[in-house]
């Protein structure tokens, strides 16, 4: 972040978008993902992007990581930060492009989103 205003602004967007939970983790491969097999996936929560910010976010793949299947020409996919929580470790997270109806479908939960960076 440039400055203190911009940093602010990032956290204020991030914190302000729905947190949702993957259901089903089965679809996508982590360790493609990763490059590492970090074990069992614990549980995966997911938050759109803010649309003014996530240009700025390195996107790791254009593969759902809702459904698994790709986001590559589909004009209804959204930018997203996806958080995955392992057997051998947590604290991680990913940009991605999900299917608009993919992450609706995903339960809303009540806790903090995560702030990338």
């Amino acid at each position: 972040m440039e400055d203190d205003e911009d940093r602010t602004e990032w956290d204020r967007a991030w914190s302000s978008m729905p947190h949702r939970r993957i259901l089903d983790v089965s679809k996508f491969d982590f360790v493609k993902i990763s490059g590492h097999d970090l074990g069992d996936v614990v549980t995966v929560t997911i938050a759109q992007a803010p649309t003014e910010h996530f240009q700025k976010m390195y996107v790791s793949t254009s593969v759902c990581p809702i459904c698994g299947e790709s986001t590559e020409g589909d004009v209804d996919r959204i930018g997203v930060g996806f958080y995955p929580e392992f057997t051998l470790l947590s604290g991680l997270g990913f940009g991605a492009w999900a299917h608009r109806n993919c992450l609706e479908m995903c339960p809303l939960i009540d806790e903090p989103t995560p702030i990338p960076w």
